[in-house]
């Protein structure tokens, strides 16, 4: 971790040790660049970066690193999967986890090390683990080269990262969309929300429409898309191609900055209830510390004496079911409780934490 240190040294492979100074970091990457100082250009043999997107599971690697300060240590193993997404590694708002996973032994003191092919050519830089015991358990996970040379560049000539922003919150088509949504098939990727005054809004993309190509190109994962978005310069106009309630439609986007903040859909108040909610984003949640990986909408605030703050339900609290309905997003609460009269009751699944219980409000 460099963020915020006073001192940098690095010790190369003679035990020299040379100061640095912090060029400028990402924290939705996990990954910085620093510069040497007074460091002679023959002690330095820079490693060659190879092309992440050309690997295969399967492809042998090895993870370069200091496990357990034990310098210059190298492991051997398999590229096991690419594209590993949602493992919440980085806690960010708007975090990039697009990883190769890799058999090679990989523990405490790797992280940053080079993770290289049968060239030698840099593919990965180590990040992590999946560990029950916080050690090698033969699932370690390292940050694509592809990634790593554009947010390097990036951080070189601007000393911060401008990423291509479209505005949306998205998933993958899942079977049960193939029918709601009038498709053929589950392919692309579902729009599940539009934020308001975004370029997606803008451009007249909805919830529910399926992303099935960008420029011409075909998305059919989101982790791509999300990379695609992020990796085009803001200002530029792309071509959306989507499918809406089945049927094929193109818009012109153009794409804006990516803001520092996520923004939160429009929030709800529901007068009769008393409560105002809005939908859990990952970044919500992250935020929060609360419902990592869940859906519903978080309540925000709660009218003192009135139906729900009598029936105890309070600010932090998550909405996951009204009437027996789930419901995921601001828009499906409204929907479901349009058709609910308060003086019958409204049934709600609330979580506080990690209890969840049923409550009526009347």
């Amino acid at each position: 971790m460099v963020e915020g240190a006073e001192e940098l040294t690095v010790v190369l492979h003679d035990e020299s040790k040379f100061s640095a100074e912090l060029v400028g970091t990402d924290p939705k990457t996990d990954l910085a660049v620093i510069k040497l100082k007074d460091c002679p250009a023959e002690k330095i043999v820079p490693a060659k970066l190879g092309e992440s997107e050309k690997l295969e599971v399967g492809d042998w690697v090895l993870a370069v690193g200091a496990p357990f300060g034990l310098a210059q240590s190298v492991s051997a193993g398999i590229v096991s999967a690419t594209g590993r997404a949602n493992l919440e590694i980085i806690k960010t708002p708007y975090r990039y986890e697009n990883y190769i996973q890799t058999d090679a032994a990989i523990n405490r003191g790797n992280s940053g090390g080079p993770l290289v092919n049968y060239k030698a050519e840099v593919v990965g830089i180590n990040i992590a683990i999946a560990s029950g015991s916080g050690f090698y358990d033969g699932v370690g996970f390292a940050i694509p080269s592809q990634i790593a040379k554009s947010v390097m560049g990036q951080l070189i000539k601007r000393g911060r990262v401008v990423r291509g922003y479209l505005g949306v919150m998205i998933r993958e088509v899942t079977e049960e969309d193939v029918k709601k949504l009038k498709l053929e098939k589950p392919e692309g990727v579902l729009v599940a929300e539009v934020y308001p005054d975004t370029p997606a809004g803008k451009a007249g993309i909805e919830k529910d429409d399926v992303i099935v190509a960008i420029d011409g190109k075909g998305t059919p994962k989101m982790v791509e898309l999300r990379t695609i978005i992020a990796q085009t310069e803001p200002g530029t106009k792309i071509k959306l191609r989507v499918l809406r309630a089945g049927k094929p439609r193109t818009f012109d986007v153009v794409i804006e900055e990516q803001p520092d903040e996520a923004p939160s859909l429009a929030a709800t108040e529901d007068e009769e209830l008393g409560i105002t909610v809005e939908t859990l984003t990952e970044e919500l949640a992250a935020g929060l510390g609360l419902y990592q990986g869940e859906k519903g909408v978080l309540v925000t605030a709660v009218v003192a004496d009135r139906p729900a703050a009598r029936a105890g339900i309070r600010p932090k609290d998550l909405i996951k079911e009204v009437a027996n309905k789930a419901v995921t997003t601001v828009t499906e609460y409204n929907r479901v409780r349009r058709s609910l009269d308060l003086k019958k009751g409204v049934l709600l699944l609330v979580k506080t934490g990690e209890t969840a219980k049923l409550v009526l409000v009347k």
